[in-house]
């Protein structure tokens, strides 16, 4: 019969490897997304270009972006949108 303590350490170690497995499934989502980190993007609902600066909560289940707008001295701004979706990419990163 098990005792408690080899069943405790054996849960444990699944633990561990469902973790990994579970982050390594989120990196394949992240890279299955249409854009990357550092893609311009026009946002259809106001017409303006972004700079895709990051991944949101609803990222992979909705296709949400963290992004900073483009200001008018050509730079891009610091104070992160969400943006909802509603973007094409006209220019990928890199």
């Amino acid at each position: 019969m098990t005792n408690i303590k080899t069943l405790e350490t054996e849960v444990a170690a699944l633990e561990i490897q469902l973790a990994q497995k579970q982050k390594t499934l989120h990196l394949l989502k992240v890279a299955a997304l249409p854009w990357k980190i550092g893609d311009i993007v026009r946002y259809k609902r106001d017409g303006k270009e972004y700079k895709i600066s990051g991944y949101g909560n609803y990222s992979i289940e909705y296709g949400w972006a963290k992004a900073v707008g483009k200001l008018k001295n050509g730079s891009w701004g610091r104070a992160e949108k969400t943006l909802f979706g509603d973007f094409e990419v006209i220019k990928p990163a890199g």
